[in-house]
């Protein structure tokens, strides 16, 4: 029976003959971890036993322990190169009569702390919090961990400061860190795909160390890049005595403060003094698009290497002979060298395969583009250490200035680099933007803003351009007006406008996707300024999941999304209805209807 210090009811019980269990060492919400000793080594070990696959329905029970069985022979291959991650000593599924198989695990026992304890224990001593040079080296041993990993294509996916173990005096120079629960997260993800932190609930990562795409399936698939935001966060908590970057504890606040584009948790706006160079490879570690990170732990400590200690050689993880990355390839190459093992096998646990040509596409580029732009700053011979994070070396430059994606947008406009999303919503929330469905879109450009009277003008002035009659509460005609919103511009103007730019109008996905994904110096004014004309005609969402949709062939009514302040008020009794619904609202128009709260805005895919 359980109780306190056993959980399970399983202690004094002799499991695969020789491990007799104790009591419990710790508990959370996806695993139990017991005390044991090996009868024949007569040495303790650890056990832990992951509750939350034994509780996976009867019919994915097998896979999941196959790809379990699968992840513990790699990660026990991987312990065997690195001491800094916990040795696997044996792997079992305890069966019990009327129960559900609980596989486990059997690990060397460390006489340690976890990481987050020894913060909590100087804190609570008053100890300084430590300097950058002194984190970088306790945390050394987990970026060599974790380069090495990644080299071999397996990413870790749950870093955190209690999945490390300090053993020895933490201050002290024979303190040794080891990393836990490696290659666990990613069979946890399939078990928990949807499911977040909410007390005791199991959850495939730690939504306070979480990454944009751990959170939301628009930002990519996780990977190498996932393992970097989550160390960034670590090494700034240690700098800060234990202090969080992200604070709070629900989850949404937290999804909402690890994609703000706005507010990124970087050293200097957490108050540490750093130098400059330093807090541009933060701001890179911590980029909410994941091709604009570092593609691994390895080009990230090498860039904060070189930032933190000019003139230092390029570093390598200590004890190992790892190569460099290969080379990048060029852009007209079909796909990367060399595809990555993990990653393609997340891909297929998550059922990518349902929309398997636009992913891989889609994937192929995003691939690309990460490998161009962090190969060529990480190489140890591509710059100088002091140069390592010059492209990031400056508050006002933003993270799509480096991709290559952004040379190719129109002046005015940001890269939406594309992803997948929840469009529409439920019938008895609106019944027009019904029914709620998976959508991908492909990476675009959008207009930074709406198009501009002063914009509209020119284009008149040149003869490309209809000339648009003036009205009661139309900008249009009035020289003060240069800056405001072109308004009252029938569907038709609006797309001969686009199109002298080599641009069209947005499809209704590229629309409600910029408007409900956080962007890099993102988009304005999408819900709240004037309406906006989009390329779409007016009809019924198709049910299941789309690729790119362009809504109807024909129809007598062109799509306005997101709606004006003046237009989309909130009812009386539902004051917060309008932040709520405003962008997933949709609303069909005559196209050569004219509105002074009707405008638009551009797009361009990229190809």
């Amino acid at each position: 029976m359980a109780q306190a210090g056993d959980p399970l009811g399983l202690q004094g019980t002799v499991i695969d003959g020789k491990y007799v269990l104790g009591r419990a060492a710790g508990e959370g919400g996806a695993a139990i971890v017991y005390r044991a000793e090996n009868k024949v080594w007569q040495v303790p070990v650890a056990v832990k036993f992951f509750v939350a696959l034994s509780q996976a329905p009867p019919n994915e029970q097998a896979s999941l322990l196959a790809e379990f069985t699968q992840e513990g022979r790699l990660v026990a291959d991987l312990s065997t190169r690195c001491s800094a991650i916990v040795q696997p000593r044996d792997f079992g599924v305890l069966r019990q009569p009327g129960q559900a198989p609980l596989p486990y695990l059997v690990l060397e026992w460390l006489d340690g702390k976890s990481l987050d304890d020894v913060l909590v224990g100087e804190t609570r001593a008053k100890i300084p919090p430590r300097t950058l040079e002194e984190t970088m080296r306790l945390l050394e041993p987990v970026a060599t961990a974790l380069s090495l990993a990644h080299e071999l294509g397996i990413a870790h996916r749950d870093i955190k400061p209690e999945n490390m173990m300090v053993v020895g005096d933490a201050r002290g120079a024979d303190a040794q860190i080891k990393l836990l629960d490696f290659g666990i997260a990613k069979v946890m993800k399939r078990r928990l795909e949807g499911v977040h932190q909410t007390g005791t609930m199991p959850t495939a990562f730690t939504p306070h160390y979480g990454a944009p795409e751990q959170f939301s399936r628009g930002f990519g698939e996780t990977g190498p890049w996932t393992d970097v935001f989550a160390l960034a966060l670590v090494l700034l908590e240690v700098m800060r005595g234990g202090a969080r970057a992200f604070s709070g504890d629900d989850y949404m606040e937290l999804g909402q403060q690890s994609m703000d584009e706005s507010s990124r948790p970087t050293p200097k706006k957490l108050k540490l003094t750093v130098s400059d160079d330093v807090e541009a490879v933060f701001a890179r570690a911590l980029a909410v698009q994941p091709q604009h990170r570092y593609e691994d732990v390895r080009s990230f400590w090498q860039a904060l290497v070189g930032a933190s200690r000019p003139g230092a050689p390029a570093w390598r993880p200590p004890g190992q002979s790892i190569p460099p990355p290969p080379a990048a390839p060029s852009r007209s190459e079909p796909k990367p060298a060399a595809p990555r093992r993990s990653i393609v096998f997340v891909a297929a646990a998550l059922g990518l395969l349902l929309i398997v040509g636009a992913a891989v596409a889609a994937g192929v580029r995003a691939a690309k583009t990460h490998k161009d732009a962090t190969e060529r700053s990480s190489s140890p011979s591509a710059a100088p250490p002091s140069s390592v994070a010059t492209p990031e070396s400056s508050a006002s430059t933003s993270a799509s200035a480096a991709s290559p994606e952004a040379a190719l947008c129109p002046a005015g406009s940001i890269v939406v680099s594309g992803g997948r999303f929840l469009m529409g919503t439920s019938a008895d929330v609106l019944e027009s933007a019904a029914p709620e469905h998976v959508t991908y879109v492909d990476t675009f450009c959008l207009d930074k803003a709406e198009v501009t009277v002063g914009d509209y003008a020119k284009c008149m002035d040149s003869g490309k351009c209809p000339s648009v009659p003036s009205g009661p509460g139309c900008h249009a005609g009035t020289p003060s007006n240069a800056t405001l919103a072109m308004n009252c511009v029938a569907h038709g103007e609006a797309e001969v406008f686009c199109a002298t730019r080599e641009m069209r109008l947005p499809t209704e996905a590229e629309w409600e996707y910029a408007a409900t994904n956080p962007i890099k110096d993102g988009a304005v004014d999408l819900v709240g300024g004037v309406a906006e004309w989009v390329a779409d005609f007016m009809g019924t969402y198709r049910e299941g999941q789309q690729v790119n949709p362009k809504g109807p062939e024909t129809g007598a009514q062109r799509v306005v999304r997101g709606g004006s302040l003046r237009g989309n008020r909130a009812p009386a009794d539902k004051p917060d209805a309008m932040t709520k619904l405003a962008p997933k609202a949709r609303e069909g128009a005559a196209p050569a209807q004219r509105a002074d709260n009707l405008g638009f805005r551009c797009a361009k895919p990229i190809r």
